[in-house]
């Protein structure tokens, strides 16, 4: 198991220390700026919300084909974030002890300690959690090669240019690692509104639109398996509607 968290914390602080530092030395146009957000948008919908989350951890949906799973699993790969062999047991974790103190993403310990991953988890455990995922060859692969893959993808950037770097990398994977850990913050407080009383977490409006429907948390851990988080018919879930366009329906499995 080689997706340690130590490295993804000092990848995670690497990515936000030079977006900060490069930020006046790169040209801000419209296009650059659609490109971050655009990056942003495969990193942390396609690739976490949908590969990650949805797929590998909770396999709450089938994808229509393996190009598309494989393609979204790249995009999550990319992000910096670590393997999806790693990043699918450890979120089993935190479901399996939510809101203990065997939790890996307490909310109790703070700010700054949630959102930075400032934490120790026995990665034999996050293995035993995903042992499923590690019969299959490309997560084992890009398991032991992501930090490879990430410095291969860097230096590929920097060959074209510093805008290419930081604009396809560096801030959307830096915005999607922060924006990872307030959730995980955020969505066990009490900033938030619970339709579920029985389930922990609760829902954060605010935050939904930005982390792409995973802060309707409530609704998530009442019903883990379920590929689109929402309940009431304005809670935006854009990871679940993607979700609906490219999964296997029922009648497609035979079942219906």
């Amino acid at each position: 198991m080689r997706n340690t968290i130590v490295r993804v914390r000092v990848l995670m602080f690497a990515t936000i220390t030079l977006s900060i530092i490069l930020l006046p030395l790169v040209e801000w146009t419209f296009v650059t700026s659609l490109v971050a957000l655009s990056m942003y948008f495969v990193y942390g919908c396609i690739g976490i919300g949908i590969a990650n989350h949805r797929y590998w951890s909770h396999k709450s949906f089938e994808f229509r084909n393996s190009l598309i799973k494989y393609a979204c699993s790249i995009a999550a790969l990319l992000s910096g974030t670590g393997s999806t062999l790693g990043w699918s047991g450890l979120h089993r974790l935190h479901h399996k002890h939510s809101d203990t103190p065997d939790d890996p993403h307490q909310q109790s310990r703070g700010f700054w300690k949630t959102v930075f991953i400032f934490y120790k988890v026995d990665e034999k455990q996050i293995l035993r959690r995903s042992m499923d995922n590690a019969r299959n060859p490309f997560l084992r692969f890009t398991d032991r090669y992501w930090l490879a893959i990430i410095i291969f993808w860097i230096g590929f950037l920097s060959l074209i240019s510093l805008e290419a770097l930081y604009f396809i990398f560096l801030l959307p994977s830096a915005v999607t690692m922060l924006a990872q850990g307030i959730t995980n913050y955020v969505c066990h407080g009490s900033c938030g509104y619970v339709i579920y009383k029985n389930a922990e977490g609760v829902n954060c409006a605010w935050l939904a639109p930005f982390i792409w429907g995973d802060a309707w948390h409530n609704n998530h851990h009442s019903a883990p398996t379920k590929s689109n988080h929402k309940e009431k018919w304005w809670e935006l879930d854009i990871s679940g509607m993607i979700i609906d366009l490219i999964k296997v329906n029922k009648k497609e499995n035979g079942n219906g």
